[in-house]
């Protein structure tokens, strides 16, 4: 603390001193023992006590006191005022310009009179010992010298207006310590030499070979060692380098990095003149045009990224891979991308993923053009309550958090059903995003909805769009390979060529060495007598007929050499130079030898370098799988509450159990519910979901959440966009429109048709089916032929049988024509399409029901008042529903309160339409039929 108080002061020029209080480790207080620690003081002084006292709020009023007379008091400087040997510079320096009587030369060599004065106008004569005297940053204010020191052009001018501008002050040099060597690297930094900060690298190669904003050499550098990036990272980062999840990396002066030794192979050779070099963008460096490369980095790693509008973007691939097809193609150099199919299998991603081998992708490899379909890894783990998807891979180049982030949107959205919680538990070990799901959903179908809406499944374009010295180029897969192969070629030729030179060279040395070795008693009379080294060089190549460089080894020969143990080495090294050279001359002349260093490199590249393959390659053509094709077509069960919660579950969980008993539950409902409507279809059949005011919402059956008998269902608003005020009155099921009415009704006996092919497609916020008028709801809708019979029932009793010819096709936005007059206190329960065959049951509120011919209700015209169709009174209640139905038919009926009774339609009593019918369902008080339909 003390140490930072003094550090922070500093900033504000007020210095001061710390000083340790030792103290005994323990003492004794009124008998108690105490343990103690040392302490530390502070103290400023002179004019630094006054900075201080002059920057704080003392609230005593004393101590307020003090500090307020202590800025009045005349402060001697502070030592920390000094200027180390500014005296001697100041007082020294103009002397040399002093010309007499106090007059002096300046810059421009004219004449001028300038003394030096204390404040009290005495001048400070020139004496022997001010040169010796502490000289402070305030007398020089004080005293003027600056202006004479600006005058005369002295450096010293610059750098006392610095140090007063910038408030420098200087402390004295207490000691000078050696400490031990330490080992420093040059910018190009290998494997194993330490990390050096990435500000300095950035900053070299823009100053020295890439005249552009550092940001673009940073963030070049940055993806280089990103291993989600990378198949391979060119070099090893330390710090913050960015993320999978899309975080920046740190600033450059806070992160590190060193070559890989995979980016060593890259600079293999550099130093051999295997490649061409070109002049720096100022002529002050040379560059390589192309790197000698021993790897196929374009299509190890990839490459993306547009410039003067030409985009590319190449995938990576597998080293292992990679190197095979190099290697089957200098086999076979008339190899056909098609065959080369047979060693790379498809991209590898650093992220891993599937891939899916489709024509896209193979068009890639043979044309240079196609696209890549990738998938993240997913598993289905089970849990005790429910079960889970877990993402372990993502697809290339997508951002994790987005990921994360556009599920949860969807699933707040109700775009994605069957989600209950969202978790990354991403680490160490890599991806992993947990998706919990709810007891009630279906792994496949909410996985497929994550690859139909999400990331987690991708499509990437893909040009293999390269530059070809000066030509833009777009290659398929065998010309990568041709490319890659003919520039290893040049650089193992150009290598060679250049290790020739310098065996043959060193070759000249040796020889002219063992010349002089061999004549060494003659070599060194000549030395001797020689008058100066030019001299005894041109006698050397008189006497000895060697060349000038021959020459110069000689002289400039160790001592060392002399011996016969050098002698013999030197033997050697010649014999070793002979065999090299005749092996690079043997390169240099058979291409075969040239073409078999590049297998063998490949070689020894897989082998250091090459791993697994990361992503998986299905040979199967991707198909845009919908969520239906999940899905089992089966008989189901949907049920609506009037609270407009929806349900569904399989048909078989009902079971015939005869006419007159009380049923069984077949949904447990939300206190203050009741069933408004049991419907049968098959999983993928359409539900036309109407509405109260008379909008119309498209459903698939197998899209409601199957639940128990038990469950209590799941509120509609989740699966279509209700308005606001709207609730669901009727369902209705078919697979298709075509061909096909929709006739509606309203409780209040209005009636309308409309062609089904006009609700095929609606939207998502839904389309008016029958406009409704104030005080008037739907009251139900059937499919019909337009060929057949309208049968409509009303709560009362009364019953309606039309052509439905009657009814007059309409547009959806039509309000209709009247159906059905009803009488006081009546209303319409529902409309049949019928034929005269038909046998009609009609269930009423309290249980009871009959079956009756169709026809015995004579054929009238539509608008009037119909005819009696079941007595209603108050032991059967108004009527709920009438059914065509079969003797061969089951029925099942539903109560209020969610229970269900299924029983044979055999079991009804057929009777005159007068009837009341017989028991059906036993109901307790307060509960009722609701609903009726055949099973």
């Amino acid at each position: 603390m003390a140490n930072q108080l003094i550090i922070l002061l500093q900033h504000f020029n007020i210095h001061g001193q710390k000083y340790e209080i030792k103290r005994a480790k323990e003492d004794y207080i009124l008998g108690r023992k105490v343990h103690l620690h040392d302490s530390f003081s502070l103290e400023f002084a002179g004019i630094n006590a006054q900075r201080l006292a002059a920057g704080l709020e003392l609230k005593e009023k004393n101590k307020g006191a003090r500090a307020n007379l202590l800025l009045l008091h005349k402060i001697k400087q502070s030592d920390f005022d000094i200027i180390p040997w500014a005296a001697e510079k100041i007082f020294g320096e103009p002397g040399t310009q002093h010309i007499g009587s106090g007059w002096y030369l300046d810059a421009e060599g004219k004449k001028f009179r300038e003394g030096i004065k204390y404040l009290n106008g005495t001048k400070i004569r020139y004496s022997s010992n001010l040169r010796s005297l502490q000289l402070h940053a305030t007398q020089i204010i004080e005293w003027g010298i600056q202006n004479k020191l600006q005058k005369i052009n002295s450096g010293l001018s610059q750098f006392l207006n610095a140090i007063i501008k910038d408030k420098i002050n200087f402390a004295p040099l207490i000691s000078i310590e050696e400490i031990d060597e330490e080992i420093t690297y040059d910018i190009g930094v290998e494997g194993e030499h330490e990390f050096i900060a990435n500000g300095m690298i950035s900053h070299n190669c823009i100053g020295k070979f890439h005249p552009h904003g550092d940001i673009a050499a940073y963030d070049t550098l940055i993806r280089m060692a990103q291993y989600f990036s990378m198949n391979h990272t060119l070099v090893q980062g330390q710090g913050n380098m960015g993320s999978i999840d899309g975080d920046p990396p740190a600033a450059a002066r806070y992160t590190e990095v060193r070559l890989e030794k995979l980016a060593e192979e890259m600079l293999a050779d550099l130093n051999k003149k295997a490649v061409p070099f070109v002049p720096n963008f100022d002529n002050t460096e040379e560059e390589p045009v192309v790197l000698p490369a021993k790897v196929p980095n374009l299509l190890l790693n990839g490459s993306s990224g547009i410039a003067v509008g030409v985009a590319t973007n190449i995938m990576p691939h597998n080293l292992r891979e990679v190197c095979d097809a190099v290697t089957a193609y200098v086999d076979n150099q008339n190899i056909t991308p098609q065959e080369l199919l047979q060693y790379i299998k498809g991209p590898d991603f650093p992220t891993g993923g599937t891939v899916f081998y489709n024509n896209a992708l193979a068009s890639s490899y043979l044309t240079g053009r196609g696209a890549c379909t990738v998938r993240g890894k997913t598993v289905t783990e089970e849990g005790k309550n429910k079960n889970s998807i877990v993402i372990k891979e993502i697809p290339y180049t997508v951002n994790k958090a987005q990921l994360v982030q556009k599920i949860a949107e969807l699933v707040k959205d109700k775009k994605i059903q069957g989600i209950s919680d969202l978790r990354d538990e991403s680490g160490k070990e890599g991806v992993r995003v947990v998706i919990e799901l709810r007891k009630d959903a279906n792994a496949d179908t909410v996985l497929n909805t994550l690859y139909m809406h999400t990331p987690l499944q991708i499509t990437l374009h893909v040009a293999n769009i390269a530059v070809l010295k000066t030509s833009l180029m777009t290659l398929n897969l065998r010309q990568f390979i041709k490319i890659f192969v003919d520039h290893r070629v040049e650089v193992i030729k150009n290598r060679t060529k250049y290790d020739l030179d310098v065996a043959t060279e060193r070759l000249h040395i040796v020889e002219g060495l063992l010349i002089a070795i061999t004549h060494i008693n003659e070599v060194v009379a000549t030395i001797k007598e020689s008058s100066d080294t030019k001299d005894a060089r041109a006698n050397l190549i008189k006497n000895y007929g060697i060349s000038e460089k021959q020459a110069n080894a000689i002289l400039d020969m160790k001592l060392s050499k002399l011996t016969s143990l050098e002698s013999g080495s030197l033997e050697g090294e010649r014999k070793e130079l002979i065999g090299n050279i005749n092996n690079y001359g043997e390169i240099l002349a058979n291409e075969t030898r040239v073409f078999q260093i590049i297998k063998d490199e490949t070689k020894e590249i897989k082998e250091k370098y090459g791993r697994d393959r990361r992503t998986v390659i299905e040979q199967t053509e991707i198909e845009e799988i919908q969520n239906e094709d999940l899905i089992t077509d089966e008989e189901t069960t949907v049920i609506l509450t009037k609270n407009n919660y929806i349900k569904r579950m399989p048909t078989s969980v009902y079971r015939s159990q005869g006419r007159g008993g009380k049923g069984i539950i077949a949904i447990e409902l939300h206190e203050g519910d009741a069933v408004k409507q049991i419907s049968f279809c098959m999983s993928k059949d359409y539900l036309l979901a109407l509405t109260n005011k008379g909008r119309a919402y498209w459903l698939r059956a197998w899209q409601v959440p199957e639940a128990t008998r038990y469950g209590g269902g799941k509120a509609a608003v989740n699966l279509v966009q209700l308005g606001e005020g709207e609730n669901i009155e009727r369902l209705v099921n078919t697979r298709t429109f075509a061909q096909s009415f929709l006739t509606f009704i309203t409780r209040k006996g209005t009636i309308k048709r409309v062609m089904g092919e006009k609700f095929s497609r609606p939207r998502a916020n839904g389309i008016i089916a029958i406009p409704i008028e104030e005080g008037d709801s739907l009251a139900d809708v059937c499919i019909s032929d337009g060929k057949s019979d309208i049968f409509v029932a009303s709560k009362k009793g009364k019953s309606l049988r039309f052509k439905e010819a009657d009814i007059r096709s309409m547009g959806r936005n039509a309000y209709g024509v009247r159906g059905m007059k009803l009488g006081h206190d009546d209303e319409i329960v529902n409309l049949l399409q019928a034929k005269e065959t038909d046998l009609i049951a009609t269930i009423s509120q309290n249980g009871f029901g009959k079956v009756t011919a169709l026809e015995e209700y004579r054929l009238q015209h539509r608008g009037g008042k119909g005819v009696r169709n079941l007595k209603v009174n108050e032991k059967t209640g108004n009527v709920v529903k009438s059914l065509i139905v079969e003797a061969s038919s089951e029925v099942l009926l539903i109560n209020s309160k969610g229970l269900t009774i299924q029983f044979p339609v055999s079991e009804i009593r057929k009777t005159g339409r007068s009837a009341s019918g017989v028991r059906l369902m036993k109901v307790d008080k307060g509960t009722s039929v609701v609903d009726a339909q055949l099973v």
